[in-house]
């Protein structure tokens, strides 16, 4: 019987450590894990605003009035964007809660809102989870090693535990963008074939469904660019060396799979765009718009450099996706030297990336991810808005670099180059910043508020999680240099992410900023005007858009007026906002009813100024 010792363990590769088998079932046990961890977390932040809030009133809309092929968000239709990301939450409502969404009971229907929003998220989590599944297919190059830690830093980096629990356009982009790119990464490094092109057109297809255009900037522009980096490659080192295999298809066109692929895509993508263009003509310059940013917000140009927080988005992992980084930017241009013009020490220093890449297939796979990791933040630098949310699809080509990197640093017990153990160092120092820097800070009084203005944490909970952060990093420490070390590493680092992420959501949904201060005016509204139809008014030049949170929790359409004298219904309500140091709004013919305090604003909610007998007499006659 033969034994395995570690002085044996030292000599073996990272991938001879770990079957592939074994890889996919602990990425599955992770993926599962990350749902089942995050689960009961999300109903404790409200339904709040943002973009997660447009989806779940426009979903609501969508069953309330039975508009499925175009929905509607505040009685207009809804066609800023694709309506993928409606559809999904909409199926999860079924009749019976919405019914129960308007119960006279205040503790009923406060259940059921806690059931439309864990239902709503969870669906969205479980499409991260399957996100990061797949996003393991993109590392299966890498070998079994690879795809565990892929599937680690996928569901344990803070843009993912941020953004996957919510349902946004985002999310839904990242997944069939995902899917784009593992067709597009066996076309360019494995030829191109029709079934590449079919699973390039359809993931680009929905893609397209879920967030329009902006689908290219993740897919086929890194694509093209990487193809031209072979070119000039393959062009250089022809005169020294046969083609790479993975570089070059000669007798493979790439003519038919394109072809496929663009059939496909504009199969899935453009019935839709053409149904709404053939309603409202206009509708081209609102699309162009929300591709440019330019007329949809007024705020002033982001700095170009804003994007850079992605490294920030990215702990606990940020330090190996540095890491990552360097080694497919290396390849990346000691592969683009002219070898005619190197010396025999040239030559020697080119070769260096072979002794960390492995193989020139694998180093062109990194290159691939380097791409679409950079093209990307390029392109989204160059418009007016750069929130956060829009790197989210970015999360699995900077996972597959990390994954890698995690194979070279945890999983392999020999050393492969200098340096390496100040990698694991940096890992561990990154998780002990994120995962006792939080509860320190938000246990300390005055840093962070809960709604009854103590911290988010007390001090017993904060240093308890601290105190098992270190212990956790011991463990690790010790057993990373044993067979299934790496797996350990990657476990512990993801549990100490999703305890931290769980303490931060318990935070934050005390505060004022994770609680809607709109529900508070539903219910007031619901028990001083019942059912009656609730219009939102703002006269000033520049109006404030009505937030989403107030027809979520009214469980009804809330329109927005141009004019009063456009309200039909004699019952109806006029809702309007007072800002700080503004006056009392007033309505001519209409009475103010309340005022609620939210922060330093009030609402304030009218309803017709009651008429005289006289007037109805003159009304009468009139008629």
């Amino acid at each position: 019987m033969n034994t395995v010792t570690t002085a044996s363990l030292r000599t073996r590769p990272a991938d001879s450590l770990i079957t592939l088998r074994q890889a996919w079932i602990v990425a599955a046990l992770l993926c599962l894990a990350y749902w089942l961890a995050n689960a009961p977390t999300l109903i404790w932040t409200e339904m709040q605003g943002g973009s997660e809030n447009l989806v779940i009133g426009a979903a609501l809309e969508t069953v309330r009035e039975g508009h499925w092929l175009v929905p509607e968000l505040n009685g207009e239709p809804r066609i800023a964007k694709p309506p993928i990301a409606t559809w999904v939450a909409a199926v999860v409502i079924t009749p019976d809660l919405l019914a129960a969404l308007d119960h006279p009971d205040a503790a009923v229907r406060g259940a059921a809102y806690d059931v439309l929003a864990f239902r709503i998220r969870a669906t969205a989590l479980a499409f991260a989870a399957a996100w990061a599944a797949i996003t393991a297919l993109l590392a299966r190059r890498f070998g079994p090693a690879a795809i565990i830690a892929t599937t680690g830093a996928m569901v344990s980096n803070l843009l993912v535990l941020r953004y996957g629990r919510a349902a946004t356009t985002d999310l839904h982009l990242a997944f069939w963008v995902t899917l784009t790119n593992i067709g597009l990464l066996k076309w360019n490094l494995d030829g191109p074939s029709l079934k590449r092109g079919a699973l390039v057109g359809v993931g680009l297809g929905l893609a397209f469904m879920s967030k329009g255009p902006v689908a290219l900037a993740f897919t086929v522009v890194p694509a093209l660019v990487y193809q031209l980096w072979l070119r000039i490659r393959n062009r250089r080192r022809a005169p020294l060396e046969s083609p790479s295999p993975a570089g070059m298809h000669p007798r493979q066109s790439n003519w038919p799979p394109a072809v496929l692929a663009t059939v496909v895509a504009l199969a899935i993508a453009l019935p839709w765009p053409l149904l709404i263009l053939a309603r409202v003509p206009h509708v081209m310059y609102l699309w162009w718009a929300e591709v440019s940013r330019e007329g949809v917000t007024d705020h002033t140009w982001d700095p170009w450099y804003t994007h850079g927080i992605l490294v920030a988005l990215l702990l606990p992992w940020a330090p190996l996706l540095v890491g990552g980084c360097i080694a497919a930017a290396r390849w990346l241009i000691w592969e683009n030297q002219d070898p005619t013009r190197e010396d025999a020490h040239e030559r020697d220093v080119r070769s260096r990336p072979y002794d960390v890449v492995g193989t020139s297939r694998e180093g062109e796979a990194l290159v691939f991810h380097l791409l679409l990791l950079v093209v990307p933040v390029l392109i989204l630098s160059c418009v007016r808005d750069k929130s956060d949310r829009y790197l989210v699809p970015l999360a699995a080509p900077a996972a597959v670099l990390i994954g890698w990197m995690m194979r070279q640093c945890f999983f392999a017990l020999e050393e492969k180059w200098q340096g390496m153990s100040r990698w694991r160092a940096t890992h561990w120092t990154a998780v002990a910043i994120v995962c006792i820097g939080f509860p320190i800070v938000a246990a300390v009084p005055g840093w962070t508020h809960r709604v009854d203005g103590g911290p988010w944490l007390t001090r017993i909970p904060a240093t308890s999680l601290a105190v098992a952060v270190l212990v956790a990093i011991g463990i690790a420490a010790i057993c990373e240099r044993r067979r299934w070390g790496g797996v350990v590493v990657v476990a512990i680092t993801c549990v100490l992410s999703w305890l931290t992420s769980a303490a931060f959501m318990y935070g934050y949904g005390n505060s004022a900023d994770g609680q809607s201060n709109l529900r508070e005016l539903a219910d007031s509204l619901r028990a001083s005007h019942g059912d009656a139809p609730v219009y939102y008014y703002d006269p000033r030049p520049n109006p404030k858009p009505l937030p989403s949170d107030l027809g979520i929790y009214l469980n009804r359409t809330v329109r927005v007026l141009a004019k009063p004298q456009d309200v039909a219904e004699a019952d109806a309500v006029i809702v309007m906002l007072q800002r700080e140091a503004e006056p009392v709004p007033a309505v001519a013919g209409w009475q103010l009813v309340n005022r609620l305090p939210t922060g330093r604003r009030w609402w304030c909610d009218f309803t017709r100024v009651p008429m005289s007998p006289t007037t109805q007499d003159a009304h009468a006659v009139r008629d």
